[in-house]
């Protein structure tokens, strides 16, 4: 697995949590599969995964799945929660 330094891993971080910010509905939240993400981000799905996977266990980002009235996988949908807000808040104020 490649090293990356702890800089670009948190630029990706605070990408994700603005892109998510930006694109949210507020019932809704951001709709999108991990491709279209992945895409819009600049990031490969595997980097989008691991992305996802620190700011859910951090506490920034809720995760909802999202399934099809047949039964089907539909995209999840992406919540900032008040402490990935607060986030965001913190990274803007030291720029």
């Amino acid at each position: 697995m490649a090293r990356v330094k702890n800089s670009i891993i948190a630029e990706r971080k605070l990408r994700a949590l603005c892109f998510i910010l930006l694109h949210q509905e507020e019932s809704a939240g951001y709709i999108a599969s991990t491709r279209d993400m992945a895409k819009s981000l600049g990031l490969s799905e595997a980097q989008l995964r691991g992305v996802k996977k620190s700011l859910v266990e951090a506490g920034l980002v809720r995760v909802v799945s999202r399934t099809y009235p047949n039964g089907g996988t539909a995209e999840n949908a992406y919540f900032l929660t008040p402490a990935g807000i607060e986030a965001l808040s913190y990274a803007r104020s030291r720029r």
